[in-house]
């Protein structure tokens, strides 16, 4: 509502209020909303610390897109120490459920070697399994 001024002034401060109210008591899209709302910085000072730790309360209840960030995070230490096997875990766990482009990042890591043994097969066969679901999906 504050956040998009529905039926109430526009008011990102009250909005971030709310959301972290909710948040603290373990909602898991408030806690991906505050971990958005800190890594982007538009709202609030910008703070990669407290985006991880958003992003990783609510990865740890199995949300994607936190999984992915959190994953992020750990790949470019923002916020964390950086951590290729912390990012290897993250991008797994969301590329389990189902999302592509976490399935694309663990290509990269395996071509890479990063936080995995280099398997460029493997990682061709991310990437081709990657290219024929998005086929599929048209």
């Amino acid at each position: 509502m504050y956040f998009n001024g529905r039926g109430v002034p526009q008011d990102h401060q009250e909005a971030v209020k709310w959301i972290t109210l909710s948040a603290d008591q373990g909602e898991v899209e408030s806690q991906k909303n505050l971990g958005i709302i800190y890594r982007d910085g538009e709202v609030v000072p910008q703070d990669y610390q407290t985006a991880a730790k958003w992003f990783e309360l609510a990865a740890t209840k199995g949300n994607i897109t936190s999984q992915i960030n959190i994953g992020f995070f750990y790949y470019n230490g923002q916020g964390v120490p950086q951590d290729y096997q912390e990012t290897v875990k993250w991008m797994t766990l969301a590329s389990e459920q189902g999302s592509l482009q976490a399935q694309h990042n663990m290509a990269y890591l395996y071509y890479n070697g990063q936080g995995v043994k280099i398997d460029k097969v493997y990682a061709c066969l991310l990437y081709t399994s990657d290219a024929a679901d998005e086929e599929d999906s048209v």
